[in-house]
């Protein structure tokens, strides 16, 4: 499954708006967990490896430095095989316990109360985060990668129909935190590229 997303600022403005036209699915509290290595191994190369809740999942970029609209797009595996497969992890133990092995620890923990509103093919998930942060993300999942620039212009259109004011991939909720919490790994980050201040 390819991801096709977009943050944005989440201001009660935007929210009332998204609220108006789209329906509410669910509200629900998440917990992630963010790995990588101390030398930020994955970072710097846009791969992020999250616990959420119970599930990893890996985010490899299909474009990797993004698009200057703030669009990201991302393979998004969700089985420990192909994890595994990507990290070039052997299987000796659990997948956390392969990944302790190999170097990983958690870089970011937090809290997300989301509200996950539908409208048509969009997904729009509104987050409050536990350390005083708050986002949106428009989202379209496709089946294959040629139809992720459609999907852009499909994005856009629907933030500027609806006013909602865009925020770069480095605006996100994770290197939000990391600006407040880990700085070195926020640093390492920012001096690869991958953040900028």
């Amino acid at each position: 499954m390819i991801e096709v997303e977009k943050k944005f600022v989440l201001s009660a403005e935007a929210e009332t708006k998204i609220a108006q036209v789209a329906t509410l699915k669910s509200e629900k509290v998440i917990t992630d967990a963010y790995y990588d290595t101390s030398d930020a191994k994955l970072g710097l190369q846009d791969i992020w490896l999250r616990l959420r809740d119970e599930q990893f999942e890996l985010k490899v970029p299909l474009r990797p430095d993004g698009d200057k609209s703030g669009v990201v797009y991302y393979r998004e595996l969700i089985d420990d095989v192909s994890i595994r497969e990507e990290l070039d992890l052997p299987h000796t133990d659990s997948l956390e316990a392969d990944l302790a092995a190999a170097g990983f620890v958690v870089q970011a923990k937090f809290t997300t109360t989301r509200r996950h509103y539908q409208y048509g093919d969009f997904t729009i998930d509104l987050d409050i985060l536990d350390f005083g942060y708050t986002i949106g993300e428009v989202e379209l999942l496709l089946e294959d990668d040629e139809d992720m620039d459609a999907a852009e212009a499909k994005i856009e259109a629907f933030a500027k129909e609806h006013g909602l004011k865009g925020l770069p991939q480095t605006g996100s909720k994770f290197a939000e935190y990391l600006r407040r919490k880990n700085k070195p790994y926020y640093a390492l980050l920012v001096k690869g590229g991958r953040i900028k201040e």
